[in-house]
């Protein structure tokens, strides 16, 4: 898993100046102070951009950001490429991800309402007698099935809570 942070100085910054660099997590204070030439005792940074799957803000602190690098890397990939937008809707927050991230089932190619319908059947997680087959409307169970419970499409498939 890839994931940077671009941080600067601080003080420079506040006074018009960009002096800061990208810097792969994890990643230790000691080496941020020899790639910018910073005071260490009394020189700030603030954090300008980032590239990660988990919300980067201008003042966290280096050891929350590596200790989420360490609790994402640990994540199954799908989870991670998709980590932002499970937030708000199947998780409430990072911590709940985390937390609960074992809860969460991802099911590739079922990207509708149809599929979803399908999988259920096709898995026995609903029993549909073989006379009744032909009736069943694939499209109208899998809608069911994403109204009742929590189920949210991406690009390449859904995941289930």
């Amino acid at each position: 898993m890839e994931a940077q942070i671009y941080i600067a100085n601080l003080s420079k910054y506040v006074g018009g100046t960009i002096q800061g660099g990208w810097f792969d997590l994890p990643v230790d204070y000691s080496e941020i102070v020899g790639k910018l030439g910073l005071n260490e005792s009394e020189e700030e940074t603030i954090i300008l951009d980032s590239e990660a799957p988990f919300t980067v803000n201008q003042y966290d602190s280096l050891d929350r950001l590596n200790e989420l690098y360490e609790q994402y890397s640990d994540l199954p990939s799908e989870l991670r490429d998709h980590a932002k937008e499970l937030i708000g809707d199947l998780f409430s927050s990072e911590d709940d991800l985390l937390e609960n991230a074992d809860d969460v089932m991802f099911l590739p190619e079922v990207d509708t309402d149809e599929k979803l319908g399908s999988y259920w059947i096709d898995q026995g997680l609903i029993t549909v007698p073989k006379e009744l087959e032909n009736y069943i409307d694939e499209d109208a169970l899998g809608r069911d099935i994403r109204l009742d419970g929590q189920v949210i499409y991406v690009s390449d498939g859904c995941f289930m809570r």
